[in-house]
């Protein structure tokens, strides 16, 4: 196929599972099951009559649809994208995929699309119940068009992220940490931008309008009465903005994607079995050739020395010792100590 083997095998394997389909129609019937619950809220057992009702539940509805699918997917479609960058470095074959003959834009963009097929399945599995809005009233379609198109464009935006930093960073845990600590900082950023410098603008948009997605798709639920069944200029400078975040992402890591991988931080066991594979071919290089007395059975010598240490002071740790490491102790090194001290930032921002 012209999109790439990457894409293609993702294209032609996604859909044998059952999983796919048991997805999508879940994601369907959740969001009626939400329709219902919201009924049940607001209107209950009553009959009603007055279309102005039904007119204002459709918006009610619609703007509880908008925010909870973009918030799915400001944080879903980042950790998708990451997860599978990060599954194949464990597995290690994402070495295997750059000794093969794909191009650098080939593997970042087969690898991104891919990671996000299931989510814009899901995505246009949700469409139709969006229009579903449209009858009972209070929305209008291109409203409608512009929410999907904004949602579609933020998780575009936030798998072109956390691709990269599954590129950058070795380890699962290091990359859907720092995926979903990005984001956050980002939309807190984002306000802080628009705290900082209220008169800025971007187009005749407000920064802060223009730059984050709620707030992009706030205005393009609630548009003044003149401007109902148009598009929102907040939604047209958003959305070209966040497809260029895209492909600013996309091409760093088409950039970078040799220098970071193979990674330099393997895991210990590889450091260690490389270690002792130069150590042996070193004693074999230096080893002086002896008396033929053996026997055809080659014993390696150690090739280093055992250093003891001196016996010191112990710390005594506490009755539950799996708390005691986790708490006193740096096991994991000094980065989670770094994203724990991000993630303290981010909720004394918020």
């Amino acid at each position: 196929m012209f999109a790439g083997p990457i894409i293609a095998r993702e294209v032609l394997t996604a859909p044998r599972p059952l999983r796919f389909y048991v997805a999508r129609a879940s994601y369907a019937g959740l969001l009626f099951i939400l329709m219902w619950t919201a009924w049940q809220s607001l209107v209950g057992w009553r009959e009603v009559r007055d279309v102005g009702v039904l007119s204002r539940f459709g918006a009610i509805l619609f703007e509880l649809f908008s925010l909870m699918q973009l918030t799915l997917m400001l944080f879903f479609a980042p950790l998708a994208a990451a997860t599978a960058v990060a599954h194949e470095k464990d597995r290690r074959t994402f070495v295997l995929l750059l000794m093969t003959d794909l191009r650098d834009v080939e593997i970042v963009l087969g690898k991104l699309i891919a990671s996000l097929l299931q989510i814009g399945t899901l995505l246009a599995a949700g469409a139709p119940v969006f229009f579903l809005c449209l009858l009972l009233g209070g929305v209008s379609p291109l409203q409608t068009l512009e929410v999907l198109a904004i949602t579609a464009a933020a998780g575009l935006a936030g798998g072109s992220l956390g691709l990269v930093v599954a590129l950058w960073r070795d380890r699962t845990f290091q990359s859907l940490a720092l995926t979903v600590l990005l984001v956050v900082l980002t939309i807190a950023g984002i306000e802080g931008l628009g705290t900082a410098f209220p008169s800025a603008q971007i187009v005749g948009v407000p920064l802060v309008s223009a730059l984050n997605p709620f707030r992009a798709l706030l205005e393009a639920i609630h548009p003044s009465s003149a401007e109902l069944g148009q598009l929102r200029s907040a939604g047209l400078v958003f959305m070209p903005i966040a497809l260029g975040v895209a492909v600013a992402l996309n091409a760093l890591a088409v950039w970078k994607l040799r220098t970071w991988n193979p990674g330099r931080n393997e895991p210990r066991e590889q450091r260690e079995g490389e270690e002792a594979e130069a150590l042996i071919e070193v004693a074999e290089a230096t080893a002086t050739p002896g008396p033929e007395t053996s026997i055809g059975l080659h014993v390696p010598r150690r090739t280093h020395r055992r250093i003891a240490r001196t016996a010191g002071t112990h710390r005594q740790p506490w009755s539950n010792p799996i708390l005691w490491r986790e708490l006193c102790t740096r096991a994991y090194g000094t980065k989670p100590l770094i994203i724990k001290g991000a993630y303290a930032l981010a909720f004394a921002l918020a």
